[in-house]
């Protein structure tokens, strides 16, 4: 009996990925785009409003991200893109880890999925709950850029430069001394309330520093997959 299926279904996902890619490139390359890789990687991002599957997708995003933009030669010729996020989505991110949560940025539709950080004061957090995006985010994991929250030696720094710039000698001293108590991220906290107009200054000044941490984070992450 003859098959009357095309022969496409008869592929693996990774072998129609490539074909994909390679039917893309040379439709790219018959228009005379002056940036003609931002105009493929712009074109790329629409995949998430096709009709494709779901893990033809994947694998098509996977292949571009992982063997065409991480490659010197590539046979579709398309150069290693930054990835740029929006301020927008930066913030979202920083908020995230502020609240103590792992981050991962999808590269290809600016989709940010979120979990407890174990290591950020959710220690025996209840994963079942967000077993769906911890198992999401592993499946594709190249596929993400992920972000971290700082450390509590870097996040103390913090503390120490807003305090060093503290006006008022007086108070700058009484800082200094409770943050050398026990728990001095409490003793912070608990000096804050204390004084409304630094309590707004520092949550200004946090801000700020945090978006430089996710900036930093994203350029050493472009630093390495990028020419």
């Amino acid at each position: 009996m003859q098959n009357n299926f095309p022969i496409w279904r008869k592929c693996s996902l990774p072998h129609l990925a490539q074909v994909f890619l390679h039917l893309f490139w040379r439709k790219c390359s018959q228009h005379n785009y002056q940036t003609r890789t931002q105009t493929q990687w712009d074109h790329l991002c629409l995949f998430n409003s096709t009709g494709l599957q779901p893990d033809l997708k994947n694998e098509i995003i996977y292949i571009y991200v992982n063997k065409v933009r991480t490659t010197k030669s590539s046979k579709y010729k398309v150069a290693k893109m930054p990835v740029i996020i929006t301020p927008e989505k930066i913030k979202e991110i920083t908020q995230e880890l502020d609240c103590g949560m792992k981050c991962f940025y999808h590269i290809a539709t600016g989709e940010i999925e979120s979990y407890p950080d174990e290591l950020k004061g959710h220690a025996g957090f209840e994963e079942e709950f967000w077993q769906d995006t911890i198992k999401k985010v592993k499946k594709n994991y190249k596929l993400y850029i992920a972000f971290e929250g700082m450390e509590s030696h870097e996040f103390f720094r913090l503390l120490e430069t807003f305090i060093g710039n503290i006006e008022d000698g007086k108070t700058r001293s009484y800082f200094e001394e409770a943050i050398c108590l026990k728990k001095p991220f409490q003793q912070f906290k608990a000096c804050l309330h204390e004084y409304a107009g630094l309590e707004q200054q520092w949550y200004q000044f946090k801000n700020e520093q945090l978006i430089k941490w996710v900036e930093h984070q994203l350029a050493g992450y472009n630093s390495a997959h990028t020419l």
